[in-house]
């Protein structure tokens, strides 16, 4: 089977059912002109674990998220995401699998609602039920403040969200995110720009996001990293 841009994708034959969701397989990465970051790198998550990826500032840490999502091709080392591989797979098909969270979420200039439903990148935002974007919001601790805005859900807000807090904007990209309802969850560094009660509630909608899913997230808050599984340290 191949994907539109003439790749070989996967199929279900080629997945290896090892319970293993995210595996990095001797990574081997540098910026031109830098140092190494990685050599030879391995990192497993298993299926439905939370893992949290720590460290000094870089180290590396935002970079893999990166890789992970496909945004700088690896010297070497292969991923795989629920069973796919990068050298196998196109990376649309590796990105449809995760529903990814930056520290600065992106917001566009159309209504909360549409900014939810562009998670569900299936459909067109229009086409989202308005049910699945408010329970989106109820899971990512947004309902509540979305409610209370002018316009509620079709509150416009100003270019790159500019009229929301820090903290809103990002339970509004964990919003997205959760619509999307893809297996793997990516954070990246989430909370590191908040105050502490934004905080508190990024982190606790994140802790509701992320049960039942397979989450691996970039952190150096301790509030944060508490809410892993597992800690990796860079």
């Amino acid at each position: 089977m191949y994907g539109e841009d003439g790749t070989e994708s996967c199929t279900e034959a080629e997945k290896e059912a090892h319970g293993e969701a995210v595996r990095l397989e001797k990574i081997s990465f540098g910026y031109e002109g830098g140092r190494q970051l990685f050599s030879d790198f391995d990192l497993t998550v298993p299926e439905g674990q939370c893992v949290a990826i720590t460290g000094e500032s870089g180290r590396g840490k935002s970079t893999l998220a990166k890789l992970l999502l496909g945004f700088y091709p690896m010297h070497s080392g292969r991923i795989e995401v629920e069973g796919c591989n990068s050298n196998i797979c196109p990376i649309s098909g590796l990105r449809e699998k995760i529903a990814y969270v930056p520290q600065e979420p992106y917001l566009f200039g159309v209504s909360i609602a549409e900014n939810i439903a562009y998670g569900k990148s299936s459909v067109h935002p229009e086409d989202v039920p308005m049910e699945e974007i408010i329970a989106a919001a109820k899971i990512a601790n947004a309902h509540e403040f979305i409610q209370k805005l002018p316009e509620g859900y079709q509150t416009i807000p100003g270019e790159r969200g500019n009229t929301l807090s820090g903290g809103e904007r990002q339970r509004i990209a964990i919003a997205r995110a959760v619509i999307r309802n893809a297996p793997i969850f990516l954070l990246d560094e989430a909370t590191s720009a908040l105050d502490n009660e934004s905080e508190r509630l990024v982190n606790d909608a994140l802790n509701r996001a992320c049960k039942g899913r397979t989450t691996l997230m970039i952190a150096h808050r301790e509030s944060t990293i508490a809410l892993a599984d597992e800690v990796v340290a860079i």
